[in-house]
């Protein structure tokens, strides 16, 4: 009887720290295993930074995911940041922020749920994390306001509509890991033409349907693809009827990280690159815009970048060089 009893609280125990919910500036918590906590349904405004740690009758709790709905309709939320902590963001957790202009999704993240960020009309950039893997349903459908999308490598499936509905957008890059595009994944509802260039790493042209790139003038957007795979692009059905196709995309390599270090990151105005085994690297950092805001040659050693005079916010850092191609996010302070 004892022994039972034992049981029957130890479950109901573990069912209280499951259940476990708090509040701390505005934002709603629940303890999910052991110190980790997801984001739940919140209301928030104005510029919004997600805490790594929360600190909640006297324990610290690393906050992982953001939960479906979280922050859903948050008409006055402007801006977010998600942290490095954060490993996945659930359905419709952002749909309908309508005037939410920029977010920072964290390093960590590895799957992006369906219409996560569905009708963030006023967002305008938006830089993929090289940890992703799945980019749900509808997840970017009808953010107009989107010029354009880097998918990484890491990114091997893109959901149906994942960017329907993003009629500003001007240039799509695919990495050369993606397995399945999803049907009307960049369409839009009517014929624009504001698609003027589309970046396709896959060395084997994938099985899509007419209608992944449905209402997109394509006849008129040129198709840059690796030199090896220009000829299968030419013959594969809905990739051949982009104009022109060009085998000139360069080849990301991943060794090249190895080959380089810079720091601080964030920076207040000074960037040090140190480069080793690669030549002819080229360093061209870019806003979220995708206007280019610096550019210089770097040479075998420790190379000093002054971006004092740069706003502060999020910058993308792109170094081409003999051997490849990679990126990182920097932000400036």
């Amino acid at each position: 009887m004892v022994k039972k009893l034992l049981i029957i609280l130890y479950f109901i125990s573990i069912g209280v720290v499951h259940s476990q919910t708090f509040t701390i500036d505005g934002i709603n918590y629940e303890v999910i295993s052991g110190t980790e906590v997801k984001i739940t349904p919140s209301t928030a405004s104005g510029d919004l930074v997600i805490p790594e740690t929360v600190n909640y009758s006297s324990t610290d709790y690393t906050v992982t995911l953001i939960d479906h709905d979280a922050f859903y309709n948050q008409l006055s939320l402007e801006s977010v940041v998600i942290p490095n902590s954060v490993t996945s963001i659930g359905n419709n957790a952002f749909y309908g922020c309508l005037f939410m202009t920029s977010v920072d999704i964290g390093d960590a993240v590895t799957s992006i749920g369906d219409a996560a960020f569905e009708s963030c009309a006023s967002l305008t950039s938006v830089i993929i994390p090289n940890l992703v893997e799945t980019i749900g349903i509808s997840s970017f459908k009808y953010c107009d306001g989107l010029l354009s999308i880097t998918i990484p490598d890491s990114v091997t499936s893109i959901g149906d509509h994942a960017f329907y509905g993003c009629t500003s957008m001007t240039s799509i890059s695919i990495g050369g890991s993606v397995a399945s595009i999803g049907e009307f994944a960049f369409g839009v509802a009517s014929s624009v033409s504001t698609l003027t260039t589309v970046n396709c790493a896959i060395a084997t042209p994938l099985v899509i349907n007419a209608n992944v790139f449905a209402n997109r003038v394509i006849s008129s957007c040129s198709l840059n693809v690796h030199s090896d795979s220009l000829s299968a692009y030419q013959a594969a059905n809905v990739w051949k009827d982009f104009n022109p196709i060009n085998g000139t995309l360069g080849i990301e390599n991943k060794n090249i990280a190895d080959e380089l270090k810079f720091y601080p990151n964030p920076t207040q105005g000074r960037l040090f690159i140190e480069v080793r085994n690669i030549n002819n690297a080229k360093l061209n950092i870019y806003n979220l815009l995708g206007k280019m805001q610096f550019s210089q040659t770097l040479t075998r050693m420790t190379n000093t970048i002054d971006i004092e005079k740069l706003p502060t916010g999020i910058y993308l850092m792109n170094i081409i060089s003999d051997e490849g191609t990679t990126s990182k996010k920097i932000i400036k302070n």
